[in-house]
C-alpha cells in the first residue's frame, strides 16, 4: 500500500510524506519520510507562553496603574501644599490688617505732615465713648481744685520742649539756616527748640476753662495778671481761634442721635458718641521721653541771631 498525504497542524507541519506500510506480523516500515519542521511547540509550551504574555500584560498594566497612583499622589500633595500656603498667607495678611487697624500707617492723612512724634501714634483697639451727659462728673471739670489744676498741667504746660535736628526742620518745610530760629546752646546739646502742638491746644482749652472761673484765678494765675487787659483779651481770642481751627480741620463726622426724655418737650441730644481715638498717653510719653530739661535761663539768643520784626 502506497500513501502520500499532507498533514497541517499549527504545532507540526509536514511538507512531504511518502511511506510504504506493510502489515506483516505487525511490521511497520517507513520507506521514505521527508519533513520540514519549524521548532515544534508543545501545548504546554503554548500555554506557558500565553501565561507569560498575560503576565507581561498584567505587569505592564500594574506598572502603569502604579505610575498613575504615584502621579495622583504627587498631584494631591502639591494641591495640599498650595492650599496650605494660601491659607497661611491669608492668615498672616489678616493678622497684619488687624494690627494695622490699631497703628498709624502711611495711608493716614494726618501723618502727611512730618513730625518726629509720628512714631508714637497708635490708635486704641477699642472705641472710646465720649462722656457727653450734662451732669456727669469729669476728672477735668468742676469747681477749681489743686487736683484738677494738676491734671490740666500734666497734659499741657508741664511738658518740656523737645529738640529737633536740622533734618527735622527741613522736613517741616522750614529753613534751618533762618537766623531767627531758637536754638539750644551747644553745651546743652544744641538743636532747635520745639513743642508738640497737642499740648498748646490743651493749654488754650485750659485758659478758657479758667476764664469760666475768673474770680478764682484772677488773683494768682499768671494768665490773668497781664499788665494790660488788652493782652489778656488777645490771649483769649487766640485760644478760641486755635481750638476752632483744630476742630474744623479734624471735622468730626460722628452722628449725634436724639431721644425723648420725660419732662423735656423737645428732642434731647445724646452726646455719648463712639470715637476711634489715638492713644493719648503714648504720645504724651513720647513728649516726656524726648523732653529737653534745660533751664529757661539757658535759652537765649545765640550769636548771629536776628529778631523778626513781627510775630510769626
Amino acid at each position: 500500500m502506497s500513501l502520500t498525504c499532507f498533514l497541517y497542524s499549527p504545532i507540526l507541519t509536514l511538507k512531504t510524506v511518502s511511506a510504504a506500510v506493510f502489515l506483516n506480523n505487525s511490521r511497520f516500515d517507513l520507506t521514505m519520510l521527508q519533513t520540514s519542521i519549524y521548532s515544534p511547540v508543545s501545548p504546554i509550551d503554548e500555554e506557558e507562553g500565553a501565561i507569560e504574555k498575560l503576565l507581561g500584560q498584567e505587569s505592564h498594566s500594574l506598572a502603569h496603574s502604579k505610575g498613575s497612583r504615584i502621579r495622583n499622589l504627587w498631584t494631591r500633595y502639591w494641591a495640599y501644599v498650595t492650599h496650605g500656603t494660601l491659607i497661611a498667607l491669608s492668615l498672616v495678611l489678616f493678622c497684619l490688617w488687624v494690627r494695622a487697624r490699631n497703628k498709624v500707617t502711611v495711608c493716614d492723612p494726618m501723618t502727611r505732615i512730618y513730625s518726629p512724634a509720628n512714631v508714637s501714634i497708635e490708635y486704641n483697639k477699642e472705641l472710646t465713648k465720649f462722656n457727653g451727659t450734662f451732669d456727669r462728673p469729669s476728672e477735668y471739670g468742676g469747681e477749681p481744685s489743686e487736683e484738677i489744676d494738676a491734671k490740666w498741667r500734666r497734659i499741657s504746660v508741664a511738658l518740656k520742649p523737645t529738640r529737633l535736628s536740622r533734618e527735622d526742620i527741613v522736613a517741616l518745610g522750614k529753613n534751618p539756616d533762618s537766623p531767627s530760629l531758637v536754638r539750644f546752646a551747644e553745651e546743652d546739646g544744641g538743636g532747635y527748640m520745639a513743642t508738640i502742638e497737642m499740648n498748646h491746644q490743651l493749654h488754650c482749652l485750659d485758659v478758657l476753662r479758667k476764664y469760666t472761673y475768673h474770680g478764682h484765678y484772677e488773683t494768682f494765675d499768671p494768665i490773668f495778671t497781664y499788665p494790660t487787659p488788652n493782652i489778656f483779651r488777645k490771649h483769649l481770642d487766640h485760644c478760641v481761634d486755635i481750638i476752632r481751627q483744630n476742630l474744623m480741620c479734624s471735622a468730626d463726622v460722628g452722628m449725634i442721635t436724639y431721644e425723648w426724655v420725660k419732662g423735656v418737650s423737645v428732642p434731647y441730644p445724646d452726646f455719648n458718641t463712639q470715637h476711634q481715638c489715638r492713644n493719648f498717653e503714648k504720645i504724651l510719653k513720647w513728649g516726656m521721653d524726648n523732653a529737653v530739661h534745660v533751664p529757661i535761663t539757658h535759652v537765649h539768643r545765640l550769636p548771629g541771631t536776628i529778631n523778626l520784626t513781627t510775630p510769626p
